[in-house]
């Protein structure tokens, strides 16, 4: 994640903590809690599971650009990810994620499942 996004999150975080749930009537904060320990058990898991997973920094040349999606081949295989400012011809460097170190995908949700 990149420092601004990571900032951002924080924030808003915080903002949701200080502006929300701190004028949320006393019933209401009790009613609130129990979701955010979900999210956060649910983060954890979610976390504890990221750490089998391979990644891998590679370069794909843009073939094709369609809506707010980009794709290029990697080791033959058509790999989708988002189109940002490239266009076809460009060189772009993206992540790609594997369990195995064999079939790798361009997002970890894509990896997870299997499309």
């Amino acid at each position: 994640m990149s420092d601004l996004r990571f900032e951002t999150y924080r924030k808003w975080f915080q903002a949701l903590l200080v502006k929300e749930f701190m004028e949320l009537p006393a019933a209401e904060q009790e009613r609130f809690i129990p979701l955010v320990e979900k999210f956060l058990a649910d983060c954890r898991k979610v976390a504890e599971e990221g750490r089998s997973i391979k990644e891998r920094r590679i370069q794909v040349r843009v073939s094709q650009v369609s809506g707010d999606t980009a794709m290029g081949e990697f080791e033959g295989k058509t790999i989708r990810f988002p189109k940002d400012s490239s266009r076809i011809g460009d060189q772009v460097f993206i992540t790609v994620f594997s369990f195995d170190g064999e079939m790798w995908y361009s997002s970890k949700r894509e990896l997870i499942t299997g499309r």
